[in-house]
């Protein structure tokens, strides 16, 4: 059974409320690209995990049709976010999962998918993104990033990600971080590549 951007959603930010974040990132970077990024970027209301799954499919149609990457913000975003439209660190308040971003141009396909068949915990989710593999701890209880938890998230993301996938790379361990959309493309491949779910 195939699933959805609205299963995916849903076991993610389970009973946690506050702003899903969705960012275009265009192939090309001139200028009408970037404003067609910006205009298609959204903010979405989540309610105890409920959230209108046509924004998020409105999204994916416009991005697709554009040739657009489409990523979300891991961490719920502020009320203040969607108002200022923006989603760096001060607007992020909510943490449901700890994530690590498995490039195969690191460590390859093969060893990257061991690593994580070996790994003490298993992953609650494992999305494709057609260039490597995310996989989401989703937590018992999620860390608030805006009562003294970002520096704790940082902290075990940065730890996962070395123990899960050798990267040292601190920019892609971070709270703030975006991630693919399960049902986007990634246009960097030709023929482009879905991004799909593969354990949930």
């Amino acid at each position: 059974m195939t699933t959805t951007p609205a299963d995916f959603f849903a076991t993610l930010y389970a009973g946690a409320t506050g702003i899903l974040e969705l960012r275009s990132v265009p192939l090309d970077d001139t200028p009408a690209a970037r404003r067609l990024a910006f205009f298609c970027r959204d903010f979405v209301p989540v309610t105890n995990g409920d959230l209108d799954i046509r924004l998020v499919e409105r999204f994916l149609i416009k991005t697709r049709a554009h040739r657009m990457a489409a990523y979300f913000g891991v961490a719920l975003r502020t009320q203040q976010a969607a108002k200022d439209r923006k989603g760096s660190a001060p607007y992020c308040a909510l943490l449901t999962a700890l994530f690590v971003d498995c490039d195969f141009k690191h460590l390859g396909e093969a060893e990257s998918r061991k690593r994580i068949a070996e790994f003490a915990i298993p992953p609650s989710i494992i999305v494709n993104s057609g260039g490597g593999l995310h996989p989401y701890w989703i937590l018992r209880h999620p860390l608030d990033l805006q009562n003294g938890g970002l520096s704790t998230a940082r902290s075990l993301l940065r730890r996962l990600a070395k123990s899960v996938a050798d990267v040292v790379d601190e920019s892609v361990s971070e709270p703030v971080r975006v991630l693919r959309v399960p049902g986007s493309f990634n246009f960097k491949y030709t023929p482009s590549r879905l991004v799909t779910v593969e354990k949930l």
